[in-house]
């Protein structure tokens, strides 16, 4: 059973989803700091989807603390045809060690431990950009700086 949400799950899923709309994003990668609680990192997509309202994003959010790094790639099913929410999340913390993972109808999330968590949110970031890059989602000029929005540490 999900713990209910915390202030701090719903600051950063707000956080997260003004990032989304001001760039008018369609796909996002972005950190939180939620530390070692995955069960927040889970409630802050609902937050970050009842502040998106009508507006449509696939995003992963980041979570990285003392103990275990946590993974939550969501996607809604206007986007699904474009990228799967599950094969995201894995391709984005591919070579990791084993983690545990669990999905719904549009995430999945994965908790990994690790004794360096805060080292691997730049890899999880660069696979899942270089994911989203595979799958033509990234736009057309691969090298442009606008289409790695999302970057920022929150």
């Amino acid at each position: 059973m999900k713990k209910p949400m915390s202030k701090q799950s719903r600051k950063a899923g707000d956080k997260v989803a003004r990032l989304i709309k001001t760039n008018n994003a369609e796909f996002y990668i972005a950190d939180v700091d939620l530390k070692d609680n995955s069960d927040d990192v889970l409630n802050a997509v609902e937050t970050i989807n009842r502040t998106l309202g009508k507006m449509k994003s696939a995003y992963i959010i980041i979570s990285g603390g003392k103990n275990i790094i946590t993974v939550v790639g969501y996607v809604p099913s206007e986007l699904s045809d474009r990228i799967s929410h599950d094969e995201w999340v894995h391709k984005s913390v591919i070579g990791f060690s084993e983690g545990v993972f669990d999905s719904g109808d549009n995430y999945t999330r994965v908790i990994i431990k690790s004794e360096t968590p805060f080292k691997l949110i730049d890899m999880v970031r660069g696979n899942g950009f270089a994911y989203l890059n595979k799958c033509g989602c990234m736009g057309d000029d691969e090298s442009s700086e606008e289409d790695f929005i999302g970057f920022d540490d929150l």
